[in-house]
């Protein structure tokens, strides 16, 4: 289905296997999905100047606890008209490429969701606190980091 939405918030969101996704919420739909980096670009620009959208939304219900569960995923998006959204088929590339400042994006965003980085961040917290000097925290949980990869 092919409707013309406005963004009204945006989430930023990783899934358990650690994929980035942004939530949209629109004016007519809710909150809906949208794992397209590309896509999630033209989807916030359209959020941050208030303009109109034509996206493409898939829909799938999954059950989930016994209850049949309705998620809505964007897989395609225009500012113009409708009939410019591309079909997306599973495992075929989209004709365009990313733009190297999406790629850039996406990797500053997997190194901040890093959970690993938290912890590194307390225990170097932890041995500061206990009289080290942070540069030595930091060669200290360095060190074990490499140990034990």
């Amino acid at each position: 289905m092919i409707k013309t939405v406005q963004i009204l918030q945006t989430e930023d969101k990783v899934t358990k296997a650690g994929k980035g996704f942004t939530r949209f919420k629109t004016d007519t739909d809710g909150w809906m999905s949208c794992f397209d980096s590309a896509d999630i670009l033209r989807l916030k620009d359209s959020a941050m100047k208030s303009l109109p959208i034509n996206v493409k939304i898939i829909e799938t219900t999954k059950e989930i606890n016994g209850e049949n569960v309705t998620f809505k995923n964007i897989k395609g998006v225009s500012s113009d008209s409708p009939e410019d959204i591309p079909v997306v088929k599973p495992g075929v590339p989209l004709a365009h490429s990313v733009p190297q400042e999406t790629k850039v994006l996406e990797g500053i965003q997997q190194r901040s969701n890093s959970r690993n980085a938290t912890m590194y961040v307390s225990y170097a917290k932890d041995l500061v606190v206990a009289g080290k000097t942070i540069e030595e925290a930091l060669v200290i949980v360095n060190r074990a980091k490499e140990e034990f990869e």
